[in-house]
């Protein structure tokens, strides 16, 4: 659906930023409820949640590669704080920033 790949790339385009399921459903051209459903439908996870996925994504390409500090990283990636950054990394990944960043660097860890 054209609505979804639209809705898609406003996500990866922005997910560094702050995003409201309102301003991605927006540009689907649907209500909220209706793009919800849709987006879960179509891609298995809600718009919401593919925005954390996408962002942990970048978060362990970024720790993998040595890339900065956490509190500068959870900034770029969108998130609250530091502490909101470690939360929904731990849950995403099972593992802290930090012990990810250290067992990606010493190859523990296939990024």
């Amino acid at each position: 659906m054209k609505c979804l790949a639209r809705a898609i790339v406003y996500i990866e385009e922005r997910f560094r930023e702050p995003l409201s399921l309102e301003a991605i459903a927006g540009v689907a051209c649907m209500s909220r409820f209706h793009f919800a459903r849709t987006f879960r439908d179509e891609i298995g996870m809600s718009p919401m949640q593919y925005v954390r996925w996408r962002r942990v994504i970048e978060a362990e390409r970024r720790l993998a590669a040595g890339e900065g500090s956490l509190l500068k990283l959870a900034g770029e990636l969108g998130y609250f704080d530091h502490s909101h950054f470690s939360r929904s990394f731990k849950a995403a990944t099972g593992m802290r920033p930090n012990q990810y960043a250290a067992t990606a660097l010493d190859g523990s860890v296939a990024a």
